[in-house]
């Protein structure tokens, strides 16, 4: 009965992780790229152009910062789950994988968390920055 329950919930919880892994992926090449656009638009003085990715970075960090706290947030719903399905003895002892206590998991998610964060930040001190010098 516990290898079914074990394999649902491993399987969640593997396929939250992974969206949150692709996400994050995604987000720093897409930063990446745009950083790299705005300083190539500060060089030739573009103006407008520099609004835009500006705009679109800031935009998608707080798009990414969503979409990643709710895959989050999904993982330690079915990690609280399995906890409460399954008893503690048999999860420590046959799947120790799975059994860590939600606080170790959530520090593990930091940068998921705050990278979106910081980078969003990044857009407005750069503009700010761009036009008090």
């Amino acid at each position: 009965m516990y290898d079914e329950i074990y394999e649902r919930y491993r399987s969640e919880l593997a396929h939250e992780d992974s969206l949150i892994n692709q996400r994050i992926s995604w987000f720093l090449a897409a930063q990446t790229i745009l950083f790299t656009a705005l300083a190539i638009s500060q060089e030739n003085e573009m103006e407008v152009l520099m609004w835009i990715l500006a705009g679109v970075g800031l935009i998608s960090s707080i798009l990414v910062l969503m979409s990643v706290r709710a895959a989050i947030n999904t993982f330690i719903y079915w990690h609280r789950r399995l906890h409460c399905i399954m008893d503690e003895k048999v999860l420590a002892d046959q799947y120790p994988q799975l059994s860590r206590p939600g606080s170790n998991i959530s520090p593990g998610f930091a940068a998921a968390r705050w990278l979106p964060v910081l980078l969003g930040l990044a857009w407005p001190v750069f503009i700010a920055l761009h036009y008090l010098r």
